[in-house]
């Protein structure tokens, strides 16, 4: 999908696109997450391992983001979160999975310029 739209006059719109950042829930025992959205990002803010049923591993202090911001992208995830109490750096165990739900919208409004933007 392009950036900008070129209309018979010649210019360039470029639309405007708003990330709404939804700042969910804190998770703090083992469940099952099913969300949509653009882009997901996960934070383990606890002291031990995340670990979602694909096998996937969050560390402590990691973050990990799945999905883009582009208004296309669709980002389905279905998984089951687990606390690896035994991966645990101090004592007590602290277990907080932070999810953030990001959307992107194209707010109905843009600018105009004369040329091209210059793609890197």
């Amino acid at each position: 999908m392009s950036n900008f739209v070129t209309l018979p006059t010649g210019k360039i719109w470029i639309p405007i696109v708003e990330a709404v950042h939804n700042v969910c829930q804190t998770i703090v025992t083992n469940q099952r997450i099913s969300m949509r959205s653009n882009s997901i990002l996960f934070q383990n803010n606890g002291n031990c391992d995340v670990i979602l049923d694909s096998g996937f591993t969050i560390k402590p202090d990691q973050s990990y983001q799945f999905g883009d911001t582009q208004p296309s992208t669709v980002v389905i995830l279905e998984t089951i979160a687990r606390f690896d109490e035994a991966s645990a750096t101090g004592s007590p165990v602290v277990k907080s999975l932070q999810i953030t739900e990001i959307q992107s919208n194209f707010s109905g409004s843009g600018f105009y310029i004369d040329t091209p933007p210059v793609q890197p």
